[in-house]
């Protein structure tokens, strides 16, 4: 597929990779397992991987890397929703099953960290993340999985400040 890629102008180099990402962004809409998001999320690197290698435009490089970012909120998501281990001393014995949680990752041969990224790029609400792909597409900036935890972290932040105490403080007078 790089091969025939290579051939091609620049200008219908972009226009395949843009009709790739379309057709992707569809199946991303239906798709209703994390192995089929997951299978989605690689195609995502691999687009973005080649869009660099062909030295693309940065619109391009970012619509690839936009469609990466879907794929992990997706996935977060999804990961998001599925049963973990309560956890606590297990009654008769050491040996605890395999929670679904664990079960999905290694499915998915995800690892605890990738899957926590992706789930604090889910927490970012819908609004934030499309004014965050509008100013990196309009400063010619650089969209990536990096900045979007970044500001998952601000907004993170942000939302636990604004949790009052849980209690009040009082003045305690003789």
């Amino acid at each position: 597929m790089s091969d025939n890629l290579a051939l091609v102008s620049a200008d219908r180099r972009e226009l395949a990779i843009n009709d790739l990402l379309e057709s992707c962004l569809a199946e991303l809409s239906q798709a209703a397992s994390l192995a089929q998001v997951r299978t989605l999320r690689d195609k995502a690197e691999f687009f973005l991987h080649m869009a660099r290698q062909l030295d693309l435009s940065r619109e391009a490089q970012n619509k690839a890397a936009e469609f990466k970012l879907r794929t992990e909120r997706q996935a977060g998501q999804m990961l998001a929703e599925v049963e973990r281990d309560v956890g606590g001393r297990p009654e008769k014995n050491s040996l605890q099953p395999v929670t679904s949680y664990a079960k999905a990752l290694d499915e998915l041969n995800t690892t605890r960290v990738t899957a926590h990224r992706w789930q604090v790029e889910a927490s970012v609400p819908e609004e934030q993340f499309e004014q965050h792909v509008a100013d990196a597409t309009a400063s010619g900036g650089e969209l990536t999985s990096a900045g979007l935890y970044r500001i998952a972290q601000i907004h993170e932040k942000q939302s636990k400040a604004q949790i009052p105490p849980p209690f009040k403080y009082c003045s305690v007078t003789n």
